[in-house]
């Protein structure tokens, strides 16, 4: 699901008390590291996370982001491994979780 900047942004804040939080996801034991507003596609979320895992900053390359479809990932670390990092989008997540949500319009 694509959400407007300004409402990815929220989702983002309602879920930054999961950094540093472990949970199962498909059977594996994940760490939160962070949750960031990305874009929506597929290759250009990849991309985003990409430079971000390279030490871009997050903000700046959403800043020059050209698109209107973000969404919003959890940046996680396997729980015995902080350095294998991935990324699972947050409708994965509510949707694994069973987490009740209201989205903000």
């Amino acid at each position: 699901m694509a959400y407007s900047y300004s409402v990815a942004e929220e989702i983002c804040e309602d879920f930054e008390d999961l950094i540093d939080t472990e949970f199962h996801f498909e059977g594996r034991l994940l760490m939160a590291e962070r949750v960031l507003v990305a874009p929506h596609d597929a290759a250009q979320c990849e991309q985003f996370f990409s430079a971000c895992m390279a030490g871009a900053d997050a903000a700046a390359l959403i800043a020059d982001y050209e698109g209107s479809d973000f969404d919003v990932i959890i940046v996680v670390s396997e729980a015995d491994d902080a350095t294998a990092l991935s990324y699972l989008r947050i409708a994965a997540y509510i949707a694994d979780k069973g987490v009740h949500y209201n989205f903000p319009e």
